[in-house]
């Protein structure tokens, strides 16, 4: 298929009329990062909100020292079927969650993530120096700890949404595009003049994956796409619970 034949939104699989979504933000920590999103998914879909304990500007955990103890904190608000919607390295749990947790994870929105690859070799930029400096009291584990799960990607077997921005040097589309074809029935969607922060510039696009449907508001730039099948139809005001770790809407 042409990769830049625009795909019409059709559902992938029927989900219910009250979807559970989990957000999962990247190395900055905040499940907040979403809120943008969540807020324009519809009003009636239940979200919950993880933020990482230890990184970006969040309070240190004793008990949180590496992405063993993340997809911990994720399972705890895993306790029904539910969408998986994740940034960055958040990608590395929510895939994590997905291998543990089939019969839960009914789909996988996974947006510039490392997949738990080694995306140097995709020429990636490395951002360690630049986010330490951005966040100098962040764990220092998040530099240094860098799962592989190259071996497992073939055993996803889960709707799996991939969306990247053309001009991410964080996570380069080439990351998406290997991901995609190791992950069975997957979509990959590249957003022109986008990059790693595309779902705080473009987080109207972003709705419009994860719900599978045109946008409601003005128009948005067209999404260049490797595959003919997309999904979803799912809430709102991004309360945090007590202790900062899950914020759910009620």
């Amino acid at each position: 298929m042409n990769p830049t034949t625009q795909i019409p939104f059709a559902a992938l699989m029927p989900i219910t009329s009250r979807p559970h979504v989990i957000f999962l933000p990247g190395a900055g920590g905040d499940g907040a990062f979403w809120h943008g999103v969540g807020q324009r998914l519809p009003g009636e879909w239940e979200k919950t909100y993880i933020s990482w304990p230890g990184l970006g500007k969040q309070p240190h955990d004793p008990g949180v020292n590496g992405f063993a103890d993340l997809t911990r904190i994720a399972e705890t608000a895993l306790n029904r079927p539910s969408i998986v919607v994740a940034q960055s390295m958040g990608g590395i749990v929510a895939i994590e969650l997905a291998l543990g947790h089939p019969d839960l994870v009914t789909h996988l929105v996974l947006v510039a993530t490392s997949g738990g690859l080694d995306v140097s070799r995709f020429g990636a930029a490395d951002w360690r120096a630049d986010f330490l400096a951005d966040f100098p009291g962040t764990a220092r584990w998040i530099l240094t700890e860098s799962p592989n799960l190259l071996g497992s990607l073939a055993d996803l077997d889960v709707p799996t949404l991939l969306l990247w921005g053309e001009d991410d040097r964080i996570s380069p589309p080439a990351v998406g595009n290997f991901l995609h074809q190791r992950i069975s029935g997957s979509t990959l969607k590249v957003l022109p003049d986008a990059a790693h922060d595309l779902v705080v510039r473009h987080p109207e696009v972003v709705r419009m994956a994860i719900e599978g449907k045109p946008p409601t508001r003005p128009p948005v730039p067209l999404i260049k796409s490797v595959q003919s099948c997309f999904f979803f139809g799912g809430t709102g005001n991004g309360e945090t619970a007590p202790g900062a770790i899950l914020g759910r809407t009620s």
